[in-house]
């Protein structure tokens, strides 16, 4: 299965789903898979373990991806110039 995550800054979480048959049935893990940043745009390392999140006024938030599909925030990583509110698609 292929986890898909997205990110919705108003409500400052990520929400996370999962491709049940690798031909495009989701299912729906849960709404907040993390919260409490605004992020703005993601993307997931090769491997499919970190999931990486642009957060204005933060930096690039960094996530372990757990096989459940939860998130679990390593640290942050610095970053100038991020701005904007938008919502954003990763997969893996």
């Amino acid at each position: 299965m292929n986890d898909i995550f997205t990110t919705n800054s108003a409500t400052e979480n990520i929400s996370s789903y999962q491709d049940l048959d690798n031909i495009g049935n989701i299912g729906w893990l849960t709404a907040s898979a993390a919260s409490g940043i605004a992020t703005i745009d993601e993307g997931i390392t090769n491997d499919g373990n970190f999931l990486y999140a642009l957060a204005p006024g933060v930096g690039i938030a960094v996530y372990k991806i757990s096989g459940d599909g939860s998130l679990k925030m390593v640290g942050t990583l610095p970053a100038s110039g991020i701005t904007g509110v938008s919502q954003g698609l990763a997969a893996w």
